[in-house]
């Protein structure tokens, strides 16, 4: 697989289309620091603000739709933007297909400029061309940063050997550090579709003197509720801390991408289950149904992720372990299990979605 590079475009365009919010995160850090994967110090918020691997909170442990794989030796479950994948896809390619006809548009409107000899006309209609060619170019670019990727970015605990391994959303690479020696931390963040500040955890992987920060992974959840975030967090602590007995009862489903990408029905569903608010699910549903036709496009044209022969062997399962479960050990009804635990949240706690 060829791992792409970073760089700053990108970083602005998910910055924008994804929700970070870099001054209200960052405050008065400088833009060097605010890149997510390039060194900086540990703020002092985040040392004494952060969330404690040992510390237990009175939450119910909750997966939201994230765990693809749960056994004895580690727990796996998708990372950051696979529940919203297939959204930039329909945007980009609206945006492509705008930028042909404003450039087709703009060349034609040039030629009669020149075969009128009206310079004016001339000009605008260059500017104009060059300004959509450039907003084209870049609406291609941008859609392959959703399709032809990776169909979700995996994060895996693994228990026995306290460890973290991780797919950087952004580099494509993988990030691999000592789970004790980590920061976690609740941060702010902005859903852009909906302009809702909103919470999310980020596990920050320190160098080797603790105080600088080396990388920064996002994690799956984030909602305006911090409380309903902390159930997140408290769902995979736990499961390091008190071992896979502690979530078991708490995992219904897992998801069905090991061994292969889902199909269009449960991407709808999951499109569906995106948008949190019955009501609006129903008013928009053809818009739904578009949504779901990028997201099939972005998940049949990624590659399905793979770990390294070395983390592999370091993930071993032991032969006849009892909390091993995948999809292959989901209920016949899928979303109905799924109805069922959002219930049983609801009745325990209030639901984010």
């Amino acid at each position: 697989m060829t791992y792409l590079v970073d760089d700053k475009l990108q970083d602005w365009l998910e910055r924008c289309l994804w929700g970070k919010l870099e001054g209200q995160r960052y405050g008065e850090m400088s833009l060097e620091e605010r890149e997510l994967n390039k060194a900086r110090p540990l703020r002092f918020e985040e040392r004494h603000g952060c969330l404690k691997q040992k510390q237990r909170l009175d939450v119910l442990p909750t997966p939201y739709l994230s765990t693809v794989r749960l056994n004895s030796t580690y727990l796996e479950m998708v990372g950051k933007f696979y529940e919203a994948k297939g959204f930039l896809t329909v945007v980009m390619l609206v945006c492509v297909m705008m930028g042909i006809g404003f450039v087709g548009g703009g060349g034609v409107l040039a030629y009669m400029a020149v075969s009128e000899n009206d310079f004016v006309v001339l000009v605008i209609a260059i500017f104009a061309t060059l300004l959509a060619a450039v907003t084209l170019l870049a609406s291609i670019w941008t859609f392959f940063r959703e399709c032809f990727r990776l169909t979700h970015f995996p994060i895996r605990l693994n228990r026995k050997l306290r460890k973290l391994y991780a797919m950087d959303p952004y580099l494509l690479k993988v990030i691999e550090a000592d789970w004790d020696k980590m920061v976690f931390v609740l941060e702010k963040c902005l859903h852009a579709p909906m302009r809702i500040t909103q919470w999310e955890i980020l596990g920050h992987v320190l160098d080797e003197d603790g105080q600088t920060v080396r990388a920064t992974l996002p994690f799956s959840f984030y909602w305006p509720d911090e409380g309903s975030v902390k159930q997140h967090w408290e769902y995979m602590r736990r499961y390091m801390e008190e071992g896979p007995e502690a979530i078991m009862d708490h995992t219904p489903v897992c998801l069905p991408l090991h061994e292969g990408k889902e199909s269009f029905g449960f991407g709808y569903r999951m499109v569906m289950h995106h948008h949190v608010f019955f009501i609006w699910a129903i008013i928009a549903t053809p818009l739904i149904f578009v949504e779901a036709l990028g997201r099939y496009l972005a998940m049949q044209t990624s590659d399905i992720p793979r770990w390294s022969k070395r983390i592999e062997e370091e993930c071993q399962i032991d032969p006849g372990d009892p909390y091993a479960i995948d999809a292959n050990d989901n209920p016949p009804d899928f979303w109905k299990a799924t109805a069922k635990r959002r219930s049983e949240l609801e009745a325990s706690r209030g639901l984010p979605r």
